[in-house]
């Protein structure tokens, strides 16, 4: 077609908008539903609707088939003036999105679900965990939010870049996220974020209490007197001015003495951290204390794990 190399480099119809006017994110992954317009000099193309096709590829006059699906729209602009070589001198393409139907976003960690999910349209950060199945049972207290840094950053108080420079990292807590407590917190996702639910962490209560065992918690620390009431409290042979909170710190297990007993001590508001043990001895087994911290833990590994109801 040798005809086709004499249209002019710089002619367009009017309207149209090269590539430098476009306005959506030229990061933008496109997929499979995606729906947008082609601005061109070349009037084969220039104006032309297009829906991606479920297998990701778009077949468009002159230019043939191009799979659009994992390019960005940067790079689907690239792609078309590319083709369009073989037929102009200069050629200008420009993609204007129509709708974004189609983003993915993975979601890892506690949930139903791992792994990568085809979004379509503006879905908030709750709605991406329902489409994952929502947090497991031993979900932690928090969810974790990564964009890629050309995304911008990520609409939360808590937005910083990651250590690498290369994302923005944003978490929200997940008890007030699924209860509506905080719907600022419930922001759009986009396109290639990924959500993370990290495990929680488990606080442990051993000894004379009517439900000793593992506690999975749903903030960074929780007081000796919340788990003390989800534990049922105390036994009425509990040795509550002997009980102590072994704590793991720099490798070593340390042994801190807690005063149950005196409600006016500071240490009853102690708050336990994550895989703390609260260790309560029972007056009514001879010599419980006696145990060695090899045995507690020996014990606790055979304790049932709970989750705040």
């Amino acid at each position: 077609m040798p005809g086709f190399a004499q249209k002019s480099d710089g002619e367009r119809p009017p309207g149209t908008l090269q590539s430098t006017e476009i306005i959506q994110p030229a990061t933008y992954v496109l997929g499979p539903g995606d729906e947008f317009v082609i601005f061109s000099n070349a009037e084969e193309i220039d104006g032309k609707t297009v829906r991606i096709a479920p297998g990701g590829e778009v077949n468009l006059p002159l230019i043939g088939e191009i799979h659009a699906s994992g390019l960005s729209i940067r790079g689907l602009q690239a792609a078309l003036v590319d083709k369009l070589k073989e037929f102009y001198r200069n050629p200008h393409a420009a993609v204007n999105m129509i709708q974004f139907r189609s983003q993915p976003v993975s979601v890892y960690g506690a949930v139903v679900s791992n792994g990568e999910f085809q979004v379509e349209g503006k879905k908030t950060l709750s709605q991406i965990l329902s489409k994952a199945g929502g947090p497991r049972s031993d979900a932690g207290y928090r969810v974790i939010i990564r964009r890629a840094r050309e995304r911008g950053p990520i609409p939360l108080a808590s937005n910083k870049p990651d250590p690498s420079g290369n994302y923005f990292i944003a978490e929200v807590r997940l008890r007030d996220l699924m209860n509506a407590t905080h719907p600022e917190n419930d922001i759009e996702i986009l396109g290639d974020d990924t959500i993370t639910v990290p495990p929680g962490e488990t606080v442990f209560v051993s000894g004379a209490v009517k439900k000793e065992g593992g506690y999975v918690i749903d903030d960074a620390t929780i007081p000796v007197a919340r788990l003390m009431a989800w534990a049922g409290g105390p036994k009425p042979t509990a040795k509550l001015k002997d009980a102590v909170i072994l704590r793991e710190v720099g490798g070593k297990l340390m042994v801190i003495p807690i005063n149950l007993a005196d409600k006016k001590s500071k240490m009853v508001n102690e708050e336990l951290r994550p895989r703390d043990i609260l260790v309560i001895d029972d007056s009514a087994v001879r010599g419980a204390f006696r145990r060695t911290t090899e045995s507690i833990l020996q014990t606790i590994t055979g304790l049932a794990i709970y989750r705040l109801p």
